[in-house]
């Protein structure tokens, strides 16, 4: 099982791939890239999932209510996004 995705810094465009389906992914990192549109729409099905950096691309959306499931997720970066709403109170639990 596919356990880290690193596009980091690269000159990535387009939407985010689908990442639903790799229930072992730990490490997801598509930093400075140049990613456009929803940032979550997979991420409540990763329950392994550790780390989910997204910082400096052109993502959109806001963060999930049921982000506190993810009770492996230790990094959390979306720096320099598009990103809006406010931050669910779960996501420190």
């Amino acid at each position: 099982n596919l356990e880290d995705i690193i596009f980091f810094d690269n000159k990535m465009s387009g939407p985010l791939p689908d990442i639903s389906n790799l229930k072992g992914l730990k490490k997801f990192d598509v930093e400075k890239n140049s990613f456009v549109g929803p940032a979550f729409s997979s991420l409540s099905e990763l329950l392994l999932l550790e780390s989910y950096l997204l910082s400096d691309n052109e993502l959109t959306g806001s963060i999930p209510e049921d982000i506190g499931k993810l009770t492996e997720l230790k990094n959390f970066w979306i720096i320099d996004n598009k990103i809006s709403g406010s931050i669910p109170k779960d996501i420190s639990q």
